[in-house]
């Protein structure tokens, strides 16, 4: 062990110090750093070798291990480790060490066992976390800007330099490829993967081999043939220019690159770089290798290029500025016609990253509403503390945080503070304290937030994000939309079906902010805060401001900007757009519509602008390089100039899209009978037609969420309107679903937050708590006709896994039946659950026949009383009747007179009852224990199923059989056990209490009902992840009230004190209450809902079975009527197939014992 942390220490030191020489590694690090080469832990592979992540304490390596076969022999793996312990450039990937380990091992063959050699090679690589370069290979209009592609170009001529030129020897790699290069964190490029490379010497300048090993489509002519020499490496240089220039293979002509880069705006400059790229990467792929030019040949004219045209290959980490693209629907406009609305993409680019060095700090104000109706849900309390302990924790130290709550009052928790840790420590604590009370006073307390910004000095306020964040879960009577100030940017948060989505929606709209919501998996408020938070903490430009001017007489006849500001001059040749601030890698895209004369002019429009970011420039604003549109006027144009612009295309069908759709948000009827036609239609234009396929696909999806016609889908429009409104990424129930507009930081706080801990310590994990959920079949009931029957879904669901509490052990009676010849089966069941007990599990034996006979009393399964179990359980001898309501009223009895110490810690208790006779002749009903659950186990063909039925039923037990291997008895048992051993809350009580005017009609379950108001439904125990559900039926009337229900429940623990009940947060029933109807209540109907509908029906077919008043014909065609059914229909196809199994196992032998165990 210590041997592998003195390596591991080693391996770190190579990793931080670029000059350690690489070290040889023994297996045993290689394997515990990379988890014993786990699938979770690889990270790619190929046809010689896979590659896995290995993970040490302060920081990453790459793991080759390759696959010694026989193409890549021992040859192979000592040639490329002899390559890579000669080369150190900046453009290789740094080696860190190898291992080469070979043990004997025994072979199997048909005959014999042979002893051979496994041999195991392994090199180890410092980790690029950018990946291959071939992963980020795209066409001019995607991905890679150009002076990104042009340093990872130069950056690969200078790594095949070195290997070409900058040793004593010469190494050719001979498998040049996109896929081996890897890029670093700032996308500088690094050669690898030497498995093929060939060492000459100093005046070698070629070889020959037999053995062609590479990539068809990188590999020279000449090397297809056997010769291989340094412009071998040249000619797949020149695949990969023209690959990173073009995003393909193939194009052989320079007007073919630089058409594919014609459709984005580019300085003059950079089109002459990318002329010159295009020339070489041509020359490189010259069938004839003497007229291929070598890489100290490209190197110095790419370096004459750049002294040229004066400019230089950015520094990584140096400031990137913001950039400006402007770009016409189409490249021609006739000379003899004018241009009435020509569309014009006008585009701003953010820097791709930030750092804590060039974004903006961020002054943020928590709004939380803590109402008592956020203890209407289950963990809706935990989940917003969560989401806030995330938010605070992950908030840099550049920034400063204030909370404020509301709910009857206002309450400003903390100042503006830096989140120093004595301030971070504060706020958690702050957090963790909030309890819910009172009603909901949301206006006031956002005008409190409003105040805190406003009171910062000049200087903060120009040079800091100032932005407030409103969590509410419930509609607050007294808001009115005009009290509020709309100073400063409310991101809203709606959490729960029931949230006022229109108040929310209508504060973001108004102070220029977001509208997100969380209605079902409320844990993902934290995931929802986190991609909001991304954004926030990314700001890389404030008061960014876009001037237009047009020229020629031109004139701008109107801009789409959305929600941002605009202004166009009066006499409509110039105008300016502002923009607040700026996310790293974000894009925002206007449309401006000009009109264009008749004539020559092809000048048509210039754009300038400036931002402003206190890190880089604290005296002025910064300046954008200005960007001109102009356009072709001829009177006949090629093909090509005709084509339509797909980021303009996409741009218009996206803004269409919105105006359709926020103009029937405003007129408050979704009407989508006239839409459909100009949808299609627009689908069909040229717009329509040049758009990203990809774009129109995620507008479809959209689209279908919006047409859905429920409560949902309007929150889910009002989320959409914002997000496209603005051009920021919002929340619709998930971060994940319509995730437009999301940027690199959003997408790398949400990956923290998915890796972050449960963080609230005062309160049990969500895995380890009960759940209680509760489902309309229908979200929507008409408000002018009420609902009778209208059916429940209540639902609770036992911990997901067991705490890390002790378990409660358990007391268990078995009631054995020794009045026949299956006794010794018996026996054997009852030495396995002997010797499957705990020694905190206690056992009592009792027998009967004619008699009953206590073996032993409730005893823990010490050594000493397990072997006494087993002794007596082997002395039964077969013979005699039965008395089985004797019996089981002693397995009771033995329960009942358990101390108090073992009722107060809350031990379950538990008899199972094995027989294989007949009990009718003096079988006595009115002798069950009601307190006590008897499970039931028959054996053979000839056991009493109709008793042992009804006694699992009443007692709330378990009925089970086996009628042929009966073997197979221990592992019914078996299966009983494990669940009892599982069990992770007992006394489980559900409580019902209907609101405004709705009763409740019947509940399938246990239960007690005073006047059609309450309900309370009560289940034994639940073990680990079990569901018991059970259904509900309303009577809801006529009006508008949409809350049916409160449902509240409790549940003890094992091991605790039984007088301490641990009681569920409150869940309330909502149903949207619209005077008509849009959807049909079939496309709204739940799924779960459904499902168990459809399973009490077929239990009552089956107990009709029982009782001879349905035949198993009838219940088969009664069955195919139910999955006919709406709730067939809309229950999950699994459970349909399930029941369908058990329909067919129903028509078998034996079906009255399937049945009854069954039910």
């Amino acid at each position: 062990m210590e041997s592998e942390d003195s390596e591991c220490n080693l391996l770190e030191l190579i990793l931080t110090d670029e000059s350690a020489e690489p070290a040889a590694l023994s297996l045993s690090l290689l394997k515990s750093i990379t988890n014993n080469f786990s699938d979770d832990q690889q990270i790619g592979s190929g046809g010689f070798a896979a590659v896995y992540k290995g993970k040490l304490e302060n920081g990453t390596v790459a793991v080759k291990k390759l696959y010694l076969t026989q193409e890549v022999h021992e040859t192979k793996f000592c040639q490329e480790v002899d390559s890579l312990m000669r080369v150190k450039h900046k453009n290789i990937v740094r080696f860190m060490g190898y291992c080469s380990d070979t043990q004997g091992k025994v072979w199997k063959l048909p005959r014999k066992n042979v002893m051979a050699e496994e041999r195991q090679r392994f090199l180890c690589f410092e980790f690029l976390p950018q990946g291959s370069l071939d992963k980020h290979i795209s066409d001019a209009t995607h991905g890679l800007e150009w002076m990104e592609r042009y340093r990872i170009i130069k950056g690969i001529c200078e790594g095949l330099n070195y290997l070409h030129h900058g040793d004593q020897r010469k190494i050719v790699h001979c498998d040049l490829k996109p896929a081996n290069i890897l890029l670093d964190h700032d996308m500088n490029p690094k050669i690898a993967d030497f498995g093929l490379s060939r060492l000459f010497d100093e005046k070698q300048t070629r070889d020959m081999t037999s053995n062609v090993i590479g990539t068809m489509g990188y590999m020279a002519p000449e090397y297809i043939d056997g010769q291989i020499t340094l412009k071998s490496d040249i000619y797949s240089l020149g695949i990969i220019i023209l690959e990173i220039l073009t995003g393909q293979k193939g194009y052989t002509k320079i007007e073919n690159v630089l058409e594919s880069w014609s459709i984005v705006s580019l300085e003059d400059t950079w089109l002459e770089s990318i002329r010159v790229c295009a020339e070489i990467g041509i020359e490189c792929i010259e069938s004839n290798p003497t007229n291929r030019p070598d890489t100290k040949r490209i190197i110095k004219r790419l370096t004459e290029m750049e002294h040229k045209y004066g400019f230089t290959l950015p520094q990584v980490n140096s400031y990137e500025k913001v950039k400006l693209q402007i770009m016409g629907r189409v490249k021609w406009i006739p000379l003899t016609k004018s241009a009435e609305d020509f569309p014009v993409l006008v585009r701003v680019r953010a820097p791709r990253k930030c750092t804590e060095t060039s974004r903006l700090g961020l002054d943020l104000v928590a709004v939380l509403g803590i109402s008592r109706s956020m203890m209407l849900l289950e963990n809706r309390m935990d989940s917003m503390k969560e989401a806030m302990m995330f938010v605070i924790d992950n908030l840099g130290p550049d920034d400063r945080l204030s909370v404020v709550s509301f709910n009857n009052e206002v309450q400003r928790f903390t100042e503006l503070s830096v989140m120093t840790d004595v301030n971070r420590e504060r706020a958690r604590h702050v957090v963790c304290m909030l309890v819910p009370r009172g009603g909901n006073n949301m206006g006031p307390a956002l005008n409190e937030a409003a105040k805190i910004l406003r009171q910062r000095g000049p200087e903060e306020r120009s040079n800091r994000v100032g932005r407030i964040i409103l969590l509410s879960n419930y509609k607050d009577r007294s808001f009115k939309l005009s009290d509020i100030c709309p100073e400063f940017p409310v991101d809203t948060f709606g959490l729960g079906i029931e949230h006022e989505f229109d108040d929310l929606s209508q504060i973001a709209e108004r102070t220029k902010g977001l509208y997100s919501y969380v209605y079902q998996d409320l844990e993902k408020i934290k995931d929802a805060l986190a991609q909001s938070l991304g954004g926030l903490m990314s700001v890389v430009a404030m008061d960014v401001q876009l001037s237009l001017q047009t020229l020629d007489g031109v004139y701008i006849s109107s801009i789409e900007s959305g929600s941002y500001s605009m202004q166009i001059s009066s006499d409509n040749r110039s105008a300016i757009i502002q923009l607040p601030d700026l996310y790293a890698g974000e894009n925002k895209n206007f449309i401006v519509h000009l009109d264009v004369p008749v004539g020559e002019q092809n000048r048509l429009m210039n754009i300038s602008g400036s931002y402003w970011n206190c890190k880089i420039s604290k005296e002025a604003p910064i300046q954008l390089d200005d960007s001109e549109l102009a356009v072709l006027r001829s009177r006949r144009a090629n093909p090509s100039d005709k084509f339509v612009h797909p980021h303009v295309a996409k741009e218009l069908v996206r803004r269409w899209l919105w105006r359709q759709l926020n103009s029937m948000n405003y007129k408050g009827h979704l009407n989508f009978k006239d839409f459909e036609d100009s949808w299609i239609e627009l689908l069909d234009s040229e717009d329509g037609e040049n758009a990203p396929e990809s774009m129109v696909l995620a507008l479809k999806k959209d689209l279908a969420e919006i047409r859905r016609g429920d409560g949902v889908s309007f929150m889910f429009l009002l989320s959409w309107l914002s997000s496209h409104s603005l051009q920021w990424s919002t929340t619709k129930g998930s971060p994940y679903k319509s995730s437009d507009f999301q940027v690199e930081a959003m997408e790398e706080m949400l990956i923290k937050a998915l890796a972050d801990p449960m963080l609230l310590t005062e309160s049990t994990g969500s895995d380890e708590k009960v759940k209680l959920e509760i489902m309309p079949g229908v979200n929507s009931i008409s408000s002018t006709m009420g609902a009778n029957e209208f059916p429940v879904l209540v639902r609770v669901t036992g911990p997901l896994r067991c705490t890390n509490r002790p378990r409660a052990g358990f007391d268990l009676v078995a009631v054995l039946h020794v009045g026949s010849s299956m006794l010794d089966f018996v026996k054997e069941a009852m030495m396995f659950v002997i010797d499957a007990l705990d020694p905190n599990d206690r056992l009592s034996v009792v027998s009967f026949n004619n008699e009953t006979q206590r073996l032993t009393e409730l005893s823990f399964m010490t050594d000493l009383n397990r072997d006494i179990a087993k002794y007596k359980v082997n002395m039964l001898e077969p013979g005699g009747g039965t008395n089985t309501g004797l019996v089981l009223n002693e397995a009771a009895k033995i329960l009942r007179h358990r101390g108090l110490e073992e009722l107060i810690m809350n031990r379950v208790g538990r008899v199972i009852f094995i027989s294989d006779g007949a009990h009718q002749s003096i079988f006595q009903y009115e002798m069950l224990p009601e307190d006590v659950p008897v499970d039931t186990f028959g054996l053979g063909a000839d056991h009493d199923l109709k008793t042992l039925g009804y006694i699992a039923m009443e007692t709330m037990g378990v009925y089970s059989y086996v009628t042929q291997d009966l073997e197979k008895i221990k592992d019914a048992i078996a299966q009983c056990l494990g669940r009892l051993m599982s069990i992770t809350a007992t006394d489980v009580e559900i409580k019902l209490q209907t609101l405004d005017g709705v009763t409740i009609s019947s509940i399938r379950g246990r239960l007690n009902l005073d006047l059609r108001k309450h309900g309370i439904i009560q289940a034994p125990d639940l073990c680990a992840g079990e569901q018991k559900n059970f259904i509900v039926y309303l009577d809801v009337p006529e009006g508008r009230q949409n809350h049916l229900m409160t449902v509240r429940a409790s549940y003890k623990l094992p091991k605790i004190r039984r007088v301490d009940k641990i009681l569920l947060n409150d869940s309330v029933l909502v149903v949207f209450r619209p005077k008509v109807m849009t959807t049909p209540p079939d496309d709204t109907a739940c799924p779960d809902v459904a499902a168990e509908l459809i399973r009490f029906r077929l239990m009552e077919l089956a107990a009709k079975v029982l009782q001879s008043i349905v035949t198993l014909e009838e219940l088969q065609r009664s069955w195919e009527e139910i999955k006919g059914s709406r709730d067939g229909f809309k229950s999950p196809q699994s459970v349909v197939l399930a029941f369908d199994e058990d329909v067919t196992v129903m028509h078998r032998t034996n079906y009255k014992m399937f049945i009854y165990s069954w039910l």
